[in-house]
């Protein structure tokens, strides 16, 4: 309630935001461009070729074992995701938001679910699905100067991409996993778990070392005493 209220009647003070030595919000704007596209890019091209080829290879020589086809994407599947959609999100590059679509004609369903399915079908999507636009969110407040790297970028794609994201995932979701050892872009997972992981691993070694050295010395002295 008092962070509401003092954004509307507290005093607050006006400040200018400095980037990395600028302060003009073009110069800014071509700084992160630069940045983001700095950071994108492979570290070395020779390995990003060699494993771009590899696979090129794996996919031409993939045979097909998924029993889930184009038929899945239904309009009711299409349905239900489109009022999964959370509310309040930033629209997309196409300005359209997920309220757009929710409250939209009952008839976008049907063409919605018969865009995807021949998206699947012919393996290609339109080109407007790559297309987004990357929002710096800083990681540090409270500060008036700030590096490029005090920020991280996200990218907000258009709201008819995310539902075709989430209808491949409705069908092939049961396929997408990751390795049970990775704590990162996991739904219920953050550092914490990491930290709490890491620091048990090293009580039980550290507790089995305390008690077997003794026996370890003993062991080497017996050794030593038979030779």
């Amino acid at each position: 309630m008092w962070k509401s209220w003092r954004s509307k009647c507290g005093c607050r003070r006006s400040f200018q935001l400095q980037v990395d030595g600028s302060n003009h919000h073009l110069d800014i704007a071509g700084k992160f461009a630069s940045h983001f596209f700095n950071v994108c890019m492979p570290v070395s091209t020779e390995h990003n070729e060699m494993c771009r080829n590899e696979y090129m290879l794996a996919r031409k020589n993939y045979v097909d074992s998924i029993a889930a086809t184009e038929e899945s994407v239904d309009v009711e599947v299409v349905d239900n995701i489109l009022w999964d959609l959370k509310h309040g999100k930033t629209y997309g590059i196409d300005n359209l938001m997920g309220e757009h679509v929710q409250y939209s004609y009952p008839t976008l369903c049907y063409m919605l679910s018969k865009m995807f399915r021949v998206c699947i079908q012919c393996k290609h999507i339109p080109e407007a699905f790559g297309t987004s636009y990357t929002v710096p969110v800083p990681k540090v407040n409270n500060r008036t100067i700030a590096l490029l790297s005090d920020f991280r970028g996200i990218s907000i794609n258009t709201v008819i991409s995310k539902v075709f994201e989430n209808c491949l995932y409705k069908i092939y979701g049961n396929f997408l996993y990751s390795s049970p050892n990775q704590f990162g872009f996991k739904t219920g997972l953050e550092c914490t778990h990491a930290i709490y992981t890491l620091q048990t691993l090293l009580n039980h070694y550290c507790h089995e070392w305390f008690y077997c050295k003794p026996m370890y010395f003993r062991l080497k002295q017996s050794i030593r005493y038979n030779e």
